[in-house]
């Protein structure tokens, strides 16, 4: 596990990362949480979800469960990826970034990570937290168990 301050802040640096991993913020630079908001806001390219699905393994139907769009709409994507997304999904496909970069950065390993994302926890009600993650109130409580867990204030 990182160090304590590092993890203290992941739900900030977690957005960040997501967005350059993924393509949807460029890779140098230094932005804000307003400047953040905006470029979600503006709509995300369809590439940046086609990069997530492919990096973190995730199936074409939890990633159409979690940007709330037809498994269709997807494949319609991959052959429009500069296409904006709308803000909706746009703002989805972010915060399954972040969620997944917070967990990489608790667990260092991105494959711990997603394995810890996929299986029902104590800490959830033995609810899965991908499946928790769908809205903005469950990412900021398994987030909130990132921390937990980070801190050792498990429970």
């Amino acid at each position: 596990m990182q160090d304590t301050p590092e993890v203290q802040a992941f739900p900030n640096t977690a957005w960040i990362t997501g967005l350059r991993r993924f393509g949807g913020i460029p890779r140098s630079g230094s932005y804000s949480a307003l400047e953040l908001g905006d470029v979600v806001a503006k709509g995300l390219p369809w590439k940046f979800a086609i990069r997530l699905k492919q990096s973190s393994q995730i199936s074409a139907e939890d990633l159409s469960r979690f940007l709330d769009v037809s498994k269709r709409t997807i494949q319609r994507a991959k052959r429009e990826p500069d296409k904006r997304m709308l803000r909706s999904t746009s703002e989805n496909a972010a915060r399954l970034a972040m969620v997944i970069e917070a967990a990489k950065a608790l667990f260092e390993d991105e494959t711990k990570a997603m394995e810890w994302l996929r299986k029902p926890l104590y800490g959830l009600g033995m609810r899965v937290p991908l499946d928790v993650a769908v809205t903005d109130i469950g990412a900021r409580e398994v987030v909130d168990l990132l921390g937990r867990i980070a801190w050792g204030v498990i429970g």
